[in-house]
This record gives structure tokens, C-alpha cells and sequence, in this order.
């Protein structure tokens, strides 16, 4: 079974023993999520990318419905390495969606 990565989770089922760590929610309303993975260095360059339908192809409410977790494949076959290279190239990388919690 794949494991799914705490992204897809809501910040109060974080556990303490991965990665990734949601931070304090941003705005008035406190509705902008965000999070950071690992330990990213501070950079002047920054990759900015939308999840869905750039990064991957998913639909991530229906399959959260249907199966109970988030599924999604690579938008295509070559975005893990061009991730990877971004990172090499000295780009932090943010990852943004409009993925909505019910």
C-alpha cells in the first residue's frame, strides 16, 4: 500500500515523525494553509507551480471521495526530474492548489 504524503492530510492529523510541517494558517480567516517540507534554504529564486493539472493530473475531491485518499499521477513522466533539476539549480519550489478540506 503507497503511503499518502501529509499534504494531502489536514493539519490536525500531522504526525510528529514526518517532513513535512504545517505551519500556522495565513489571513484574517485563517484559510490559507501552507506548510513546508524538509529544511528549505532561504533563495532569491523561486519555481512556483499549481498542483493540479501542472504538477499533477488528478481529481482530487472526486478520488478522495470514492476511495477514501487522495490519488494522482504525474502530469507527465518527466516532472519528477524537472523537479529534481529546479531543486539543483538552486529554485525553491512552491507548490500551490486550491485543494479544499471538508
Amino acid at each position: 500500500m503507497n503511503a499518502v504524503h501529509p499534504f494531502f492530510g489536514k493539519p490536525q492529523d500531522q504526525k510528529q515523525d514526518t517532513t513535512f510541517q504545517w505551519l500556522k494558517p495565513l489571513g484574517t480567516a485563517e484559510t490559507c494553509l501552507h506548510g513546508i517540507n524538509l529544511q528549505p534554504k532561504a533563495t532569491t529564486k523561486v519555481a512556483a507551480l499549481d498542483l493540479d493539472g501542472t504538477v499533477i493530473k488528478s481529481d482530487l475531491k472526486s478520488s478522495v471521495i470514492a476511495s477514501g485518499k487522495p490519488t494522482f499521477e504525474w502530469w507527465r513522466s518527466f516532472i519528477p526530474d524537472k523537479l529534481h533539476e529546479l531543486h539543483q539549480s538552486g529554485y525553491g519550489r512552491l507548490i500551490l492548489t486550491r485543494y479544499l478540506f471538508d
